[in-house]
């Protein structure tokens, strides 16, 4: 029959397109009825929402504080849900690890991201060993409340015991543009035929002499310590890795080399008044190792480039083999010598803090031979302009030494207009490349503190340590041979070292001038003594160059060299003085002292931010045994407090105000500040602030203008004890 499926035919409505559409109905309303046939036909039709996820946290950033043991997380809390309300973010962390604030609360109305950050200190800085932090949130709207937690993974650049860590990209781009420079200047430039020429056996011998200077001058600064990650301390030094890691975290990012810091003296503009080129450096040496590794490295940057410089500053004035090797081999006396650690140059004076000094001292030399040269064959202008900058970026007094003692290129017979072109181009190119940082510092030097500090000689033996006296014998005997040399039998020889002889004798000069006129001019001047020794102990080498030239018919010139290089290493030796200790107590580093437990709970408990009150302390010798008698000025450092006192007193104007307020919070005036005249400044009438000096009183104008006072006050200087009135 018609329209009666047979046994095993396909039902006709799964065959006809139209009843697809029906079967579809049917199982909608098979899933529409399936709640009631589980739940029973008598229950009510329930209602199942499909809820989203109200709250979500993630870490949004983890970095790096001012000092290692303690970082910065960010939290990031995605709130999906509508209303006001509140998300309360918590903190989650095992024993040993601190986390500031214990929580933050948050109010919220409506969907959107909110934003916590909170402080976390581990126990000695290493975080792979911190154990597991979380964080988690909790968001309360209309009475009902939703959580959610995240645990924070570490980076593992944040460790300070990683030594070394992988090179950043631009790191490993300009080193290689560095050796490409140098491959090109060696194997193109060295001969006309563009093939690279083999070291001839006297180069071999001055390699391997410099070799041994530095291996030596390294082995008497317990090495072991120099690559361990811990903080830098020691007089001066200790304040200095505060401007470091400022320098690094919050300048540079800015694309800043000088800025604003509250850390000391009210703030102050760190690094207008100071020297950043080594900071740079160090900053740039992080590229490869630790910060506190890079520090290290970078505070002896001037000791182990100070034989080098005098190397490269004998080769280039054309002092001959033997000369420039032993000029290298008798910069070990003047760094090693102990009879001084304020004066600048020797390794004591670096380890106290004066570290940039004694990388410009280096840099200085390096400047005088390449503007001999450049001068006498008439190019290097760029070259020696770079130098310039270089040692003006890194300190002041060198810079001023070094352009003094190139006034004596000037002297000679004719060619006067020539030899002053030249360097007019020179230094006029040079202010160009650091007119960014010395001009801003000229113009406000007005706002800065005098420290014109003059000091007194007590013996000869500070101007003629024992240590230095056989080289500046041999400097002085071997200037009288020179002459004698020069004006007879060697009379054409004489050509080419007189001119250097008169050279260094006039650097003598220079540095004698400084040494008076340094209080005349504002600035220290037992500073300028270290150059009289480093050119009296060049001059030795010269005389004896021109000996083992005067020797080489004999073919015996070599033997000079290694017999000089190892009597210098067994004179220095036999006088360590505190050279080792000292560099063990600096490099072992805060961490390592036994005092570190206390003073870590100090900042600890001072815990803080540049919102909270400065921190006022009592400056005291006591504090050395955390590391330094400094060690509190650092407080922005480990705790993130500010604080009054800090190192660079000069570059700020508020430091008599400090000292004032310090004077009365101690039994006796910072010694630092305690032998020179200090101005106790107030405000005589509205805008203009009256300044006491030892000469006489000035005055300019307040930054920005105020009346404090209803009355003009009377100004006063104190000096030591006594009080000696100025005037107004």
């Amino acid at each position: 029959m018609a329209g009666v499926p047979k046994p095993g035919d396909q039902p006709a409505l799964i065959q006809s397109p139209g009843s697809r559409g029906r079967i579809r109905r049917l199982l909608m309303l098979a899933a529409m009825l399936l709640p009631v046939v589980c739940f029973g036909a008598g229950e009510p039709d329930l209602e199942v929402p499909v809820v989203a996820k109200a709250v979500s946290i993630k870490v949004d950033r983890v970095t790096a504080g001012r000092s290692g043991n303690w970082a910065e997380i960010g939290v990031e809390v995605q709130v999906s849900t509508a209303g006001k309300g509140a998300v309360t973010v918590t903190p989650h962390a095992p024993a040993g690890v601190t986390i500031k604030p214990a929580s933050r609360v948050i109010e919220v109305e409506g969907s959107g991201p909110v934003n916590a950050s909170f402080r976390v200190r581990s126990q000695g800085g290493n975080w792979r060993q911190a154990g597991d932090v979380s964080f988690s949130a909790e968001l309360v709207v209309n009475g009902q409340n939703w959580q959610d937690s995240v645990a924070v993974v570490w980076p593992a650049s944040l460790d300070r015991d990683l030594l070394f860590h992988v090179p950043s990209g631009w790191f490993v781009a300009l080193i290689a543009a560095l050796l490409a420079i140098v491959w090109y200047r060696y194997r193109f430039l060295a001969t006309g035929t563009g093939r690279s020429r083999l070291p001839d056996a006297h180069l071999l011998f001055d390699v391997l002499a410099l070799l041994a200077i530095e291996a030596f001058i390294i082995a008497q600064l317990n090495p072991e310590f120099l690559l361990t990650s811990t903080t830098t301390t020691g007089g001066d030094t200790a304040s200095h890795f505060y401007t470091l890691e400022y320098l690094k975290q919050v300048l540079l990012p800015a694309g800043l080399v000088s800025g604003w810091t509250p850390g000391n003296y009210a703030g102050f503009p760190i690094l207008q008044f100071y020297f950043p080129l080594n900071f740079l450096f160090m900053v740039f040496m992080s590229g490869l190792v630790s910060l506190q590794v890079a520090f290290k490295l970078g505070s002896l940057a001037g000791i182990l480039l100070l034989p080098v410089a005098a190397f490269s500053f004998l080769r280039l004035v054309r002092v001959p083999f033997p000369g420039p090797g032993i000029g290298a081999a008798l910069t070990l006396p003047l760094l090693f010598n102990s009879s001084h650690s304020m004066w600048g140059g020797n390794i004591l004076s670096s380890l106290a803090g004066e570290f940039s000094y004694s990388l410009s001292m280096a840099l200085s030399l390096l400047l005088l031979g390449s503007i001999y040269r450049g001068l006498r064959e008439n190019n290097g202008v760029v070259r020696n302009a770079l130098l310039v900058f270089l040692v003006g970026f890194s300190h002041g007094y060198t810079l001023l030494f070094a352009e003094a003692m190139s006034t004596y290129l000037l002297i000679g017979p004719r060619g006067f207009i020539r030899r002053g072109f030249y360097l007019g181009r020179v230094y006029a190119l040079a202010f160009c490349l650091l007119a960014f940082w010395i001009v801003p510092l000229l113009v406000f030097t007005r706002y800065t503190t005098s420290y014109d500090l003059v000091w007194t000689i007590h013996s000869w033996r500070e101007i003629f340590p024992p240590l230095l006296v056989p080289s500046l014998t041999i400097g002085a005997v071997g200037t009288l041979g020179l002459l004698v040399a020069g004006t007879g039998k060697y009379r054409a020889a004489g050509r080419e070292f007189l001119p250097v002889v008169g050279y260094l004798w006039f650097g003598l000069a220079m540095a004698v001038v400084f040494f008076v006129a340094a209080p005349k001019i504002g600035v220290v001047d037992i500073r300028y003594v270290p150059y009289g020794h480093l050119l009296g102990s060049l001059l030795a080498a010269v005389a004896l160059g021109w000996l083992g030239w005067s020797l080489r018919r004999w073919k015996v010139d070599w033997v000079l060299l290694p017999v000089i290089v190892t009597a210098t290493m067994f004179w220095v030796a036999a006088s360590p003085g505190p050279l080792a200790s000292w560099a063990k107590w600096n490099y072992e580093g805060f961490e390592a002292k036994a005092t570190w437990p206390v003073f870590e709970r100090i900042n600890q408990a001072l815990d803080g931010d540049f919102d909270d009150p400065r921190v006022v302390f009592e400056h005291s010798e006591l504090h050395n045994a955390f590391g330094s008698s400094r060690a509190f000025e650092s407080l922005p450092l480990f705790a993130g407090r500010a604080t009054l006192e800090g190192l660079y007193m000069q570059a700020s104007i508020s430091a008599p105000f400090v000292f004032y307020i310090q004077s009365g919070c101690r039994r006796r005036i910072p010694a630092h500040f305690r032998n020179i005249l200090t101005a106790v400044w107030t405000l005589t009438e509205p805008g203009r602030i009256w300044k006491c000096s030892t000469r006489g009183t000035s005055s300019f104008a307040a930054m920005p203008p105020s009346r404090p006072f209803a009355q003009p006050q009377a100004t006063g200087c104190v000096r030591r004890s006594e009080i000696t009135s100025c005037g107004s």
